[in-house]
């Protein structure tokens, strides 16, 4: 009979664990493999369906399109203007669309799960959450597959305590200095849990049904602005924060995000290319096409046809010295872009031949300094919106002789988004989200028009009325 000493039993303990927490570990793993075969299976069993649900087609040119926070497209092609023809020019005098009543209209659903989307007369693009675009092509007769990824994210937040350090306990009870900061606990709740507690919780409760887990949670580690743990270190709630943790900062967070998939169908085509879009921009009449990708650069698709190929070819690069947020293509070969600095610019020498356009011209920051974010145009109307949520246009807007105008005018505040079209204004306002039409519009005594007119009341992400027939 052999003796084992302490040193024996200790390394054959040590080897016991090692082996117990290596089977744990592969089990653990054959268990997220089966789970993720199960989710791609699901995912091929919804694609079936949706792809087998007939869903209503667009009369692009006719159609007034909303986004829903949702990511639903929402179609109304009630049109109180059908004598008018699609192409015509909107009368100089008169351009009032107070008549078109947006809670009377009749909206449907159209199948596809989008960020963003921007119409013509005759085209339609969409982009997903992780900027691949489509181009709507009904005359296909196929439904086809959208996946559209999203990234769900949440902070994680702990304050110092001096028996136990930092810790999540008690956060509750401690109420945040400010409305901003409340809300923002409250989006995520993330004051509430710790690495201990599952982060399932953590996904919106308004996420669409039709969407798997793509990725696990992951804290966002950056040599920039966190430590190596992923965390950033503040005073106070409300920050400011930062990677450096000192005798004072009593308060840390970090960032958990995770991706999913959400899964629709609808008779929508892939657009080639690889290039990430923040947003897409098409001419009212269907002459061309831009975008404006993630890193900040303006790109023209060459190739662009309305007709006989509305995809494209290939994206162009135009050189731009400032990286820009948001563009807008106007009618008679115009385009405008805001950059990064907030200021708004106006690209030169544009036309058939020449789309990418010779120079740069500075439109300018509204006369209070504001930095503008989104800008919308049509051969017509230049109107703008900046940070804080108000709304502007340009005056004295001339498409031949002065086709930048002179100076901004504020119009109203508490907007989120604009567009400009065929006589028309459409926002979306912060407040409610509610879906707005500018009306009371006359170009000689009110061109800014005298109120809104309000519907689908918490659902509107953004809306399109480029494509709209031009009124008289």
């Amino acid at each position: 009979v052999t003796c084992a000493t302490d040193r024996d039993c200790a390394d054959w303990l040590a080897a016991l664990r090692l082996l117990i927490r290596s089977q744990n570990s592969r089990r653990h793993l054959n268990d997220d493999a089966q789970r993720r075969r199960q989710e791609r299976q699901q995912r091929r069993q919804r694609s079936v369906s949706l792809s087998s649900q007939q869903l209503p087609s667009i009369r692009i040119g006719a159609c007034l399109l909303v986004l829903t926070v949702r990511g639903d497209v929402l179609v109304s092609d009630d049109c109180d203007d059908s004598d008018t023809q699609i192409g015509e020019e909107v009368d100089d005098n008169i351009i009032d669309n107070s008549d078109v009543s947006v809670s009377r209209r009749h909206w449907r659903r159209v199948g596809g799960h989008f960020m963003q989307l921007c119409g013509s007369r005759s085209v339609l693009w969409a982009l997903t959450g992780d900027g691949r675009p489509f181009v709507y092509a009904p005359e296909s007769g196929e439904s086809n597959e959208i996946v559209d990824r999203q990234v769900c994210c949440a902070y994680e937040y702990q304050h110092w305590r001096p028996l136990s350090g930092y810790t999540d306990r008690g956060f509750l009870h401690h109420s945040p200095p400010n409305e901003q900061a409340a809300a923002a606990a409250v989006a995520g709740n993330a004051a509430s849990w710790s690495d201990a507690l599952p982060k399932e919780a953590l996904i919106g409760a308004g996420c669409e049904a039709n969407w798997v887990w793509e990725t696990d949670w992951a804290v966002r580690i950056s040599a920039e602005d966190t430590d190596e743990h992923g965390w950033q270190y503040a005073k106070e709630l409300k920050g400011p924060y930062s990677k450096t943790k000192r005798w004072n900062t009593g308060l840390r967070r970090r960032k958990w995000s995770r991706t999913y998939v959400v899964l629709d169908a609808g008779p929508w085509l892939a657009v080639p290319g690889t290039v990430a879009l923040k947003q897409v921009s098409l001419a009212p009449d269907s002459s061309v096409a831009y975008a404006v990708a993630y890193n900040g650069q303006l790109l023209h698709r060459a190739g662009f046809d309305a007709d006989s190929n509305p995809a494209g070819d290939r994206w162009s690069l135009i050189a731009c010295e400032v990286p820009l947020i948001s563009c807008s293509a106007g009618s008679g070969w115009r385009l405008y872009a805001i950059g990064a600095d907030g200021r708004c610019y106006s690209r030169l020498g544009l036309s058939a031949d020449q789309p990418l356009g010779c120079s740069w011209s500075i439109v300018g920051l509204p006369d209070d300094g504001a930095k503008l974010t989104q800008v919308s145009a049509d051969g017509r109307e230049l109107w703008a919106v900046d940070e804080s949520g108000c709304l502007y246009r340009r005056r004295n807007v001339q498409p031949r002789d002065f086709p930048d105008g002179t100076d901004w005018e504020l119009v109203c505040r508490g907007v989120a988004s604009v567009s400009v079209g065929a006589g028309r204004v459409c926002a979306v306002l912060l407040e409610g989200r509610d879906l707005a039409l500018r009306s009371g519009m006359c170009s000689q005594e009110s061109p800014c028009g005298t109120g809104w007119n309000r519907g689908l009341a918490g659902l509107c992400q953004s809306a399109c009325v480029r494509g709209m027939a031009a009124r008289r």
